[in-house]
């Protein structure tokens, strides 16, 4: 491989480790804790070691390997049961890139007291609206993304954090589905954008926003994700020249598309009238 190539391939893959920040696509029911009532709960997580930004050690639950944990959002809510009061507290740090460099403690309340449920490496709910299930139980709605080597993967996904997956799956039920079920959520809509990466075909994707809308005499609830796609061939010598910093980077020009699911429940299923998920062809173009 040609040593620029390489070096700008290395830096890219380092730069993959960035840790993801609410990108805001969901409009967020996060809890908005005092400080006495969110060291109630990390009392529960680092016993010893809270402090006001979440805890100065790695909890003993997580995968370790990093200074401290970092606690971003808190969902209440009835995760656990209809009449349980539960909070979803989710964090980032002690967790590698696999598991999206973070993770989430479900804690329920027994009368004035707060205990640990369990803890779910790679659940990240960091921006997120809440739904009530038909069991009167509440799932999350949660948008993330992660980059590896320069490519941009921004997802819509559901997480029903009072359910153990993993418990409760059976061998038969993998083999029926081919793969096994886990507790960090299903994705249920991914757009991927490769913008940031080498070659000389780029595909630009991203979510401007996610809308909910109740379904009149049904509890169900409609989810649109609005999107823009595009792809367009770039010559190299533009993409070298914007990677080394010695040009502007191309911009590839998008079109709107609308997706449409439902949450039934149980459930997200897809609106069978959606467009299929394909980029468009579209252009480029070199900015001053």
């Amino acid at each position: 491989m040609n040593p620029l190539k390489l070096s700008l391939f290395l830096a890219l893959a380092f730069a993959c480790f960035a840790q993801w920040e609410p990108e805001k696509w969901i409009p967020s029911d996060a809890a908005r804790l005092s400080p006495s009532a969110t060291e109630r709960l990390l009392v529960q997580i680092c016993p010893g070691h809270s402090n006001e930004s979440g805890c100065d050690v790695c909890p003993k639950d997580t995968s370790g390997g990093a200074e401290k944990w970092e606690i971003k959002t808190v969902f209440s809510g009835h995760f656990v049961s209809l009449s349980s009061e539960d909070a979803l507290v989710s964090g980032s740090g002690c967790e590698s890139h696999g598991d999206d460099f973070g993770g989430s403690f479900l804690l329920t309340k027994h009368g004035l007291s707060w205990h640990k449920v369990r803890y779910v490496a790679g659940l990240i709910a960091f921006d997120c609206h809440k739904l009530t299930g038909s069991d009167g139980r509440d799932r999350l709605i949660c948008g993330q993304s992660d980059t590896w080597f320069g490519d941009q993967v921004s997802s819509v996904c559901i997480h029903d954090p009072g359910v153990d997956l993993i418990k409760t799956d059976t061998l038969d039920a993998q083999f029926a589905r081919g793969h096994a079920l886990d507790n960090r959520g299903d994705c249920f809509f991914h757009v991927e954008d490769t913008t940031g990466g080498m070659g000389k075909s780029f595909q630009r994707g991203f979510i401007q926003r996610v809308e909910f809308a109740g379904i009149a005499s049904r509890r169900q609830t409609r989810i649109v994700v609005f999107v823009r796609l595009g792809r367009a061939n770039v010559p190299e010598e533009v993409v070298m020249n914007g990677a080394k910093g010695a040009g502007p980077n191309p911009n590839i020009a998008t079109l709107p598309r609308r997706y449409e699911f439902t949450f039934d429940g149980a459930k997200v299923l897809p609106a069978p009238n959606n467009p299929p998920l394909q980029f468009p062809v579209t252009s480029y173009s070199v900015g001053k």
